[in-house]
């Protein structure tokens, strides 16, 4: 049985981006320095993150907050996921 919530340690962990609309967290950091978005609203206007399964969300809420833009490790999710 595969149990998902686990990385082989031969594997690092790499999260980067909205992998519905394959929109980077790096891209999105340089949208929101360069036209003062400070939420997920409005880069999902931008970009459509957030939208469909909303995994992305608290990678994004991060983003914003700490400027990370590569996560190595799995976020809760911020809301009941989209119908899934």
């Amino acid at each position: 049985m595969n149990d998902c919530s686990t990385v082989s340690p031969s594997h690092t962990l790499r999260i980067d981006r909205c992998v519905c609309v394959q929109v980077t967290f790096a891209q999105m950091r340089v949208f929101a320095d360069t036209h003062g978005a400070a939420d997920v609203a409005q880069l999902r206007n931008a970009f459509g993150c957030a939208e469909r399964c909303g995994l992305c969300e608290p990678y994004i809420q991060q983003m914003l907050g700490s400027r990370t833009v590569v996560f190595t490790s799995p976020l809760p999710p911020c809301s009941p996921q989209h119908g899934l």
